[in-house]
């Protein structure tokens, strides 16, 4: 009887063992498909078609693993560490632990097809009504209330035909991408990064260094023809 017992024991802490390990593989499978945030140092190229248009990208800029096959795709989510945009690697991967793109030292950068917003900054944040609402703000930027969230404000500049806004959290209200802007790229296609509010005062270079960047990725005629093309006319902040 009692080894009855014991191999009836023994029998249930196999099976145990097994119950456990699949639900390790399971919770393990759900978080992969519910978190699709994969980190490699690979710098093997990976392309892409957006709109027509063509990119090759290092796979260790690509913050969505189920991309790095490549593809037709409506956009392409990349991150990259401040100060040279680098992708994520051993000598930056503690830059990537928070996991939170646009704050600290990373860049969060957007290729997205364009859809009713239009290609760079919302036009209503430059028309006068909203305007009048500004006060003077850091390095050269009017700092505006947001129409919308109460926990965010929006800070904006213009340099003749260069506008730029940028859609911030308020500082010590909530933590989030910091700031947030849009601009214009070619046909069909708008950049949309995040960085760290912090940075407002690097934002000129940075918003050169993102265009560098993701025009370097541009694979120029190897699709559509273009109406326009920000990579080639140096106009880096919007219409």
């Amino acid at each position: 009887m009692k080894r009855v017992w014991k191999i009836t024991a023994a029998l249930i802490g196999v099976a145990l063992v097994v119950f456990l390990v699949l639900l390790g593989l399971g919770v393990y499978t759900l978080y992969e498909y519910t978190h699709p945030v994969g980190r490699t140092t690979s710098l093997e190229p990976v392309e892409f078609i957006i709109e027509g248009h063509r990119f090759r990208i290092p796979m260790a800029y690509i913050w969505e693993w189920e991309k790095w096959g490549g593809g037709e795709v409506v956009s392409i989510n990349l991150k990259a560490s401040l100060p040279d945009l680098k992708p994520y690697s051993e000598e930056t991967k503690h830059q990537y632990d928070d996991d939170v793109p646009g704050l600290g030292q990373l860049v969060s950068i957007g290729i997205w097809r364009i859809h009713d917003e239009g290609i760079g900054p919302r036009p209503q944040y430059f028309a006068p009504g909203f305007l009048k609402r500004c006060a003077d703000g850091p390095y050269g930027f009017r700092r505006c209330p947001h129409d919308t969230y109460d926990e965010r404000e929006v800070f904006v500049k213009q340099e003749g035909l260069r506008n730029i806004a940028f859609d911030c959290d308020k500082k010590g209200i909530i933590e989030g991408e910091g700031c947030m802007a849009n601009l214009p790229f070619v046909d069909g296609i708008k950049l949309h990064f995040a960085m760290d509010r912090k940075k407002l005062d690097q934002s000129d270079e940075i918003i050169k260094a993102v265009y560098r960047l993701v025009c370097g990725f541009y694979l120029k005629g190897a699709g559509r023809a273009v109406t326009y093309n920000y990579c080639t006319n140096g106009v880096y902040h919007g219409r």
